[in-house]
């Protein structure tokens, strides 16, 4: 019976150690639950997010709690227990699939949430070409909600749910004529300039950098397309869009062949959007979004928005 005593008094010491310890295991006279969904649909979440890292703000705007939640926790549950935060206003942020592509800056315990962001690891907002495939980032709340907010009670409980959405777009790039047009064998390189680098806390796009990708030669059609694929932040839906597409060459000094200006892609992502029934990218309630490119080389270079059919090689018969 002593050493049952013992035992217990051990166990009892353990969680008494591990809750002075941290908070998070503390009991407390609350149930407190976030429920996360996506926005689109609740069976895209499993989908859609393989991890989510959550960070909760007091009523100061001060990052009180920081919780990385992994794709086997999400399983279990899409969703975590704040009982153990103190009664009061709190702002939730959450981003989902933030790989070691990307880093979270100024959003340690104690950091205002004006000054946290997320961006490429060792990116800084003005930087040179980098590649485009960047993470799958979502964020919460979803940007038809300006913020998340709860208000933790003394007692009792409280269920909210936080949507997901999608925080980037593709870009599909098919370049078709090149190799007559250029004289070069090498396929092109394709960029997109002053695309964003960073979300500042408030899911606001910012920051800029160029995103170049090499061309890959699709042989199983007649016209032979070079095509490149980018994901990126999503696009401004104001007059401060800028950006350009280059098709440059492969060769030495990567020469510049053709420039889409910034109001001419500007134009042509305004089509894509009318075609497709879109008022704004960044409120857009498809849960993939892909723009498709294509710039036609010949006498003239012509630039088109839309799904190309090419032609396929035929095959030889089988036997």
């Amino acid at each position: 019976m002593k050493s049952f005593r013992i035992v217990s008094f051990l166990f009892f010491a353990a969680l008494l150690s591990a809750c002075i310890g941290q908070n998070e295991y503390c009991p407390t006279d609350r149930n407190i639950i976030i429920e996360f969904e996506h926005i689109y649909s609740n069976d895209l979440f499993g989908q859609q997010i393989d991890h989510v890292d959550l960070f909760v703000f007091n009523n100061s705007g001060l990052l009180v709690y920081r919780k990385p939640i992994n794709g086997a926790q999400l399983n279990a549950f899409a969703g975590v227990d704040l009982s153990h935060l103190d009664p009061g206003v709190y702002r939730l942020v959450a981003w989902g699939n933030a790989t070691p592509l990307s880093a979270f800056g100024n959003a340690n315990l104690g950091d205002h949430i004006n000054n946290a962001y997320v961006g490429r690891a060792g990116v800084p907002r003005g930087t040179t070409p980098q590649p485009g495939d960047g993470d799958r980032l979502h964020f919460a709340p979803c940007l038809g909600q300006n913020a998340f907010t709860i208000t933790i009670p003394t007692s009792g409980d409280l269920t909210a749910t936080l949507p997901f959405a999608r925080a980037y777009i593709g870009i599909e790039v098919a370049v078709v004529g090149y190799e007559e047009y250029s004289g070069e064998s090498e396929p092109p390189i394709v960029e997109i300039t002053d695309a964003q680098s960073h979300f500042c806390f408030n899911r606001v796009p910012e920051g800029d950098i160029t995103l170049r990708e090499t061309t890959v030669v699709q042989t199983q059609y007649v016209e032979r397309p070079a095509i490149a694929k980018f994901r990126t932040k999503l696009f401004d839906d104001n007059v401060s869009f800028a950006k350009e597409l280059h098709i440059r060459s492969a060769q030495a000094g990567n020469a510049i062949r053709f420039t889409l200006d910034d109001v001419a892609l500007r134009q042509l992502v305004a089509q894509f959007m009318t075609d497709n029934n879109i008022t704004s990218l960044k409120a857009d309630d498809a849960p993939q979004r892909v723009i498709p490119i294509t710039v036609n080389f010949g006498v003239n270079v012509s630039v088109t928005v839309g799904v190309r059919d090419f032609e396929l090689v035929e095959q030889r018969p089988g036997w």
